[in-house]
Order: C-alpha cells, then structure tokens, then sequence
C-alpha cells in the first residue's frame, strides 16, 4: 500500500498551503519526507521523497528554487515544500515544476523539526495512512455537514480521487466521477440487492461503488462512486472503506432531512410532485429526499390513487390522512399515503404483486375506515405494473383513471383496476364534451326530482350489480323493498328500458359521466 501527495496534504498539518503542479501531479507517491538543506544536496535524494525546505533555506521566488526542481526531477523525488514566497511564483518557475513532473507546495511556515518526523511517519506506514485518511475523512465530514455535493468534494480531496453520486439509472449526479468512466457498469446500478462492487472501466482504473442505504431488501436509488487507479490494491482498500464512511454520513444526513420531511407532510406532496415531473431523468435533490422519506424509486410499481367523499360532520384534511392510514397500516398495506391528484397516492414495488391480492386489502382496509366514521366513503383505483420512476407516472395515471371508475360505482369501498380493455374504454369514455351533454339531457327527469342523489345512487349500484336487486340492497345498506321502490320510480320517470340491452347500457354510461363530472386531465 502507498501513500499520495494529496493524501499528505490533506492531513491538514499545513495551515494553509498553494499546489502548483498538474493534477496528475497529486497521485505522485510518497515514500517518505525529508528535510531540505540545499538544493546541491537534493542529488543524492530518495526517488519518491517529500522534501521540506525550512524558511533559511530556500524561498520559492530564489533562483535555486529552478535548481531544486531539475535536480528532483533527476532523482524523482516526490515534490518540494517551500515557504509561501511575499510574491507570485513566476510563469517560468510555474512552467518548469509542471514540465518536469516535480510539484511545489508552499505553505506558510515550515517547521522541519515538528512537521517532517510527522508526515514521514505517515508516509511509512501505508495501514496508518489508511487509518488516518478515514479518520480524517469522518472528521471532516461530520464538521462539514451539509448538502451532498459538499460532502463528496471533502471526500474526493481526502483521499484524491474522483467521488461522486450516481442515479440508478447510471446518470453522475455531483462530484468529478467521469461518465464515460460510469456508463462502462450503467446496469450494476440496478442491481435487485446492492451491495458494493468493483469494476474495471477499462482505461487502467477501477470504480468503485457503494450503495445509498434504503430500506433493508429495497433496491437503491443513490450509489456512491469513486475512480481508482488500478494496481494499487491499497488505495482500492482505503477507498472502499472510505465510501462506507461517507454512506454513513449520508445516513445521518438523510435521516435528519427524513424527519424534517415529516413533520411537514405536505413536503411529501411536494416532493412526489416534482419526483412525477421530472420522471424520466429526477434532480439529485429529488431523488435525495424519495430516499430520505423511504421510498423505492427502482424496480416494478404497482400503483394505487384514492379518493373519499364524506357526508354529515367532515373530518379534516389531516385527520382523514391519519385515519386512512392506519387503517391501511392495520391492513397490512406496508406504504403510506401521499396526498396527491385530489386524494391520495400509495405504490406497491415488485414483479409479483397480486392485483387481486391487492384490491382485497385494499377493500378490507377501506371498509375499515368507512365503519370507524359513519358518512365516509372511500374508493381505489390500482394502475398497471410499469418499471422505473417513468413507470410509476404511468401507473399512477391509469390508477387515476380507475379510481374514477371506482368512484361512479357509489359503492362501500370501492376498487377498481383499468388492466382490461373494456375498462380503459370506459375510462377513455369519462372525457368533457358532447357525451356529457347527452348524458345530463337523459337523465335530467331523475336529476330534477333527485335532491338527494338516492335514485341516481340506486341506478348505478342496480346497473353495477347486473339489474339484482338482492346485492343492490346489501351494498347499499337499505332493505330490499326499498330497493324495489326506488326503481319503479326510476322507471315511471326515465323514457327508457332497462330490459334492453342497449338502453341499458346507454343509461350505465349516462349515469357514471353524471356521478363522475368533468374530471382533471390525468
């Protein structure tokens, strides 16, 4: 294992200092560092040696500062410390530590005595170094706290390397990892159970990746990356366990943001909003608070939208989230409500939901909450199964549209799924326009009577239920004669009849664009 000049500089011993070499510069290894007594004496220097120049011996702006550089440059030393000159280096001095591969750092003072012995320390012992770049790292990171772009530049210049963030989808969201470097694994991201993996890019350096911890069993929807020279299996080893460090330190971070996020719900509005608009390609912020707020992004989702209407004493916004939740939560439905389109948003993830399994729970839990507040009617519409963030936007939609079909039922908790053709006909049907015209025109001898909405409520559930009055009855909560009653008023008062097949269908379809109005474009 080797140590860097970048690693010895960010040990922090100098209080400050200036580089002045090539970036490439900063991966010199150091092997050990020395004290500088004249540039004469540097022919017989160490290759890969760090040397120190105290303030009475050399200064940057003198000319054997150019003598310094050639003659380490012979022995291919790793650098040279030098005090902080009053005035600018010059182009020339510039040029010639770059051309010649020899780096100059100057600092403000240099004390030979008290630095040298520390950094040399640091310098041969490769397992120390390792130790002290976490420590350092940890360090830094929990004194720095902040947002993510931040925290990767502290541990990119602690162990000089490239750090980044990267999307599931393979998109480098912050920090200095190439994105051709990234594109050579795009599929690992999307690993069903991420653990930290290495792989070669194929231009002498290794990636190195670290998932963002979710959920446990969930995939992830933010992964740490670094590059690394390969053949260097000590750096390899101190950059992996340096990206455990910093996941640790997004935990933390995220934990803190999860919470803040909770006590605002409508942050979870928000956040699920902007998450929908921006699904094809999500801002890193976005996908930082999904997964604060314990959200699986990647993978199957099966989504599900619902509504409630409520009549007698309302409850409010939040005690109606409240209460559907729970009960949701008691019915073994593991994800929380969102507030979203006019109701509420939850998604399932995997390749093996049940729609069936689920449109029963979801039933025994609505029907849960409708029993615990009398007056309360709520309805479900679940999405088709579809991948990815972009997948979720498209089963929400569908949700959307199903709840609708779900709500024109009128029934106790209410589900419906819009996977069959014939229902996303029907769906496609619930559109402004002429049908609405004509279906307010056929029924407007019922509307004009109906104060109470009873004959319209009565003619779905008779319709939604095959013209049988017996489960009319049941899922209206009234008796069977008073169902009876209902429909033979119905009849004196509409110019149809429910015998034919096509009237009646013609009326089914009238009375579910009645019920549903003129819904928002989903």
């Amino acid at each position: 294992m080797s140590v860097l000049l970048s690693q010895v500089l960010s040990l922090g011993l100098f209080t400050r200092h200036t580089f002045v070499g090539t970036e490439a510069a900063l991966r010199t290894v150091v092997d050990s560092v020395v004290t500088g007594v004249s540039p004469h004496e540097l022919a017989q220097a160490a290759p890969a040696a760090l040397v120190v120049f105290p303030r009475n011996a050399l200064r940057g702006e003198e000319a054997g500062t150019e003598q310094a550089i050639r003659a380490g440059a012979r022995r291919s030393i790793a650098g040279l410390v030098l005090p902080d000159p009053p005035h600018p280096l010059t182009p020339e001095i510039r040029a010639l530590a770059e051309r010649n591969g020899v780096p100059l750092v100057l600092v403000d003072h240099a004390d030979p005595d008290a630095l040298v012995p520390a950094l040399d320390h640091f310098a041969r012992r490769p397992e120390a170094a390792a130790g002290g770049v976490l420590g350092l790292l940890a360090h830094r990171l929990h004194a720095a706290a902040g947002e993510t772009p931040r925290m990767v530049r502290i541990a990119a210049t602690t162990l000089g390397h490239p750090v980044g963030t990267v999307a599931a989808d393979g998109r480098v969201l912050s920090g200095t990892v190439p994105a051709a470097a990234v594109r050579v694994a795009a599929e690992r991201f999307r690993t069903p159970r991420p653990a930290p993996w290495v792989r070669g890019t194929g231009d002498r350096d290794l990636l190195l990746a670290h998932p963002v911890r979710g959920r446990p069993g969930t995939r992830a929807n933010l992964w740490l990356v670094a590059l690394v020279p390969s053949g260097t299996p000590g750096r390899v080893l101190t950059a992996a366990q340096a990206l455990g460090v910093l996941d640790w330190a997004f935990a933390a971070q995220l934990a803190t943001s999860a919470v803040d996020l909770e006590r605002r719900g409508r942050r979870q509005e928000a956040v699920l909003a902007r998450l929908l608009a921006q699904a094809d390609a999500p801002h890193r912020r976005v996908l930082e608070r999904a997964t604060a707020l314990g959200w699986q992004l990647e993978g199957t989702h099966t989504a599900v939208q619902l509504t409630a209407r409520q009549a007698g004493a309302p409850l409010a916004p939040s005690e109606l989230t409240a209460l559907l939740g729970e009960s949701l939560a008691e019915g073994g439905i593991p994800a929380a409500p969102i507030s979203h389109g006019g109701g509420w948003a939850l998604w399932y993830t995997g390749e093996r939901v049940d729609p069936d399994a689920v449109a029963t729970e979801l039933r025994r839990a609505l029907l849960a909450a409708e029993r615990e507040h009398p007056g309360l009617r709520l309805c479900a519409g679940i999405g088709p199964p579809a991948e990815g963030v972009a997948g979720l936007r498209r089963s929400l939609a569908e949700a959307r549209r199903a709840c609708l079909i779900a709500a024109a039922r009128n029934t106790p908790a209410a589900v419906e799924g819009v996977g069959h053709e014939v229902k996303r006909l029907l769906a496609g049907s619930y559109a402004p326009g002429v049908q609405h015209e004509l279906a307010r025109r056929l029924l407007r001898p019922l509307t004009r009577t109906d104060a109470g909405g009873q004959l319209i409520a009565t003619l779905a559930c008779y319709l939604d239920n095959e013209s049988s009055a017996t489960p009319t009855a049941a899922a209206l909560g009234v008796h069977r004669n008073t169902v009876l009653q209902r429909l033979d008023r119905i009849r004196s008062l509409l110019a149809v009849d429910l015998a034919d097949p096509d009237e009646r269908l013609a009326v089914h379809l009238a009375v579910r664009l009645v019920q549903i109005g003129t819904p928002e474009a989903v």
